[in-house]
């Protein structure tokens, strides 16, 4: 009597061991397979552990996905089911939310949403799934709600939000009335993803919206500034860069070079400097030889290479028809090849105008540079640059030394 009694108690403690630990452990085992892409996976899982919301609604995507309209029955028996296992999962609600839409069910779909959002506890995740839904939905507004709740937990996605609503076809300017917080940070993420995606209208209301509240930054000025001359409006990106400069008094005007004596930071757009590089070029601002200023521009080359290279480009607003004169010192240390450094025009983004000055090499003391050009029809900006040409000959790779300083340009006549 006392053997067949231990007997059972070691047969429910077997069984219990089972329950505990071995069935969780299959339905892992096939889940595992599942996510590797054996769809049979779930389904094997659900049938040793059926308790288990999360592999019913993972077998009932699998119908949704992947199967013709006969499936989508089993798919929302699938949901269903795993709701009634599960009534706090969003994530369920989220894909008998897609079944109904996937019928034609707007209003299930819609009441199926938000249950999913009445149980997600904020869960940006959810919250941005139920927006996408619904702006496939065609209902924009209440997806555009979503939208700025996601934007305003995550500001870091906020231009995934905005490209996923452009591609819906939003205009840009209901998205900034009703999806972009009216805040200095958010406006100014919006701005450049307007600037990015090429909005050159929707970016200057954008802007208009961002000067209004005070906001804008020196970098929020340079690139808009850029943003502009890339986009042919010079006219618009000068008065930009006069209003982030107006406080120095430095008021800049077309056929003018801007900073000539190299006291300002360089700001690598709008227009002020723009330094190149290349392999065995060192370009810099020297404080101890200079011309006129605190500093001039200098480069050294290592003799290692034969670069083609701007030692820096400004791009110069200006107007067509008039002359102008562009002039500088350059000075030189053991520069060596058949090329060495000069100034060279050209128009930007038009054509008809490229003209330089002579090379200089080898060892000179402050040379003045001058050149003379037209600005021909239908050109509003030259690109000044500071250059040296590769070399064809043999003995190509220069070394040396190059200063340059006091640059200017001034109309003529």
């Amino acid at each position: 009597m006392k053997l067949n009694i231990l007997r059972l108690v070691l047969t429910l403690v077997s069984a219990l061991v089972l329950a505990i630990l071995v069935r969780p452990a299959v339905s892992q085992h096939y889940e595992l397979l599942f996510l590797k892409g054996e769809k049979d996976g779930a389904a094997i899982a659900a049938s040793v552990t059926g308790e288990n919301a999360g592999y019913a609604r993972a077998l009932g995507a699998v119908y949704l996905e992947e199967h013709g309209p006969a499936d989508l029955q089993k798919a929302q028996r699938l949901f269903r089911e795993s709701i009634s296992l599960d009534p706090m999962d969003p994530d369920a609600w989220l894909w008998l939310a897609r079944l109904y839409q996937a019928r034609g069910s707007k209003t299930q779909a819609e009441s199926a949403v938000k249950n999913a959002l009445a149980k997600s506890a904020g869960s940006p995740g959810v919250i941005w799934d139920a927006g996408v839904l619904l702006m496939q939905m065609d209902d924009a507004a209440a997806g555009i709600a979503q939208f700025r709740k996601y934007i305003l937990m995550e500001p870091r996605q906020q231009r995934k939000v905005y490209g996923i609503c452009l591609s819906l076809g939003l205009p840009p300017d209901y998205m900034q009335h009703s999806l972009v917080p009216a805040e200095g940070p958010y406006l100014r993420q919006w701005l450049y993803f307007l600037m990015q995606a090429g909005q050159r209208e929707a970016a200057g209301r954008a802007w208009e919206k961002l000067a209004r509240l005070g906001a804008p930054t020196e970098g929020d000025y340079l690139k808009y500034c850029d943003f502009l001359i890339t986009n042919g409006n010079e006219t618009g990106a000068l008065a930009i860069w006069n209003q982030l400069y107006s406080r120095s008094n430095a008021e800049l005007k077309p056929g003018r070079i801007w900073d000539g004596n190299f006291g300002q930071p360089v700001t690598n757009k709008g227009f002020g400097w723009r330094i190149g590089q290349a392999p065995g070029v060192r370009i810099f601002l020297d404080g101890d030889i200079k011309m006129a200023g605190q500093y001039s521009l200098s480069a050294s080359f290592d003799g290692s290479s034969n670069p083609d290279i701007s030692l820096a480009i400004q791009i110069v607003p200006v107007e067509a028809g008039h002359r102008y004169e562009v002039s500088g010192y350059v000075k030189t240390s053991r520069i060596t090849t058949d090329n060495g450094i000069f100034l060279q025009v050209q128009g930007y983004d038009c054509s008809g105008l490229q003209a330089g000055t002579q090379p200089v090499t080898g060892t000179s003391f402050w040379q003045k540079q001058i050149l003379d050009f037209t600005v021909p029809s239908g050109c509003k900006a030259i690109m000044f640059s500071i250059r040296r040409a590769a070399s064809t000959s043999l003995d190509n790779r220069i070394s040396g030394d190059v200063w340059v300083d006091s640059l200017k340009m001034a109309e003529q006549g």
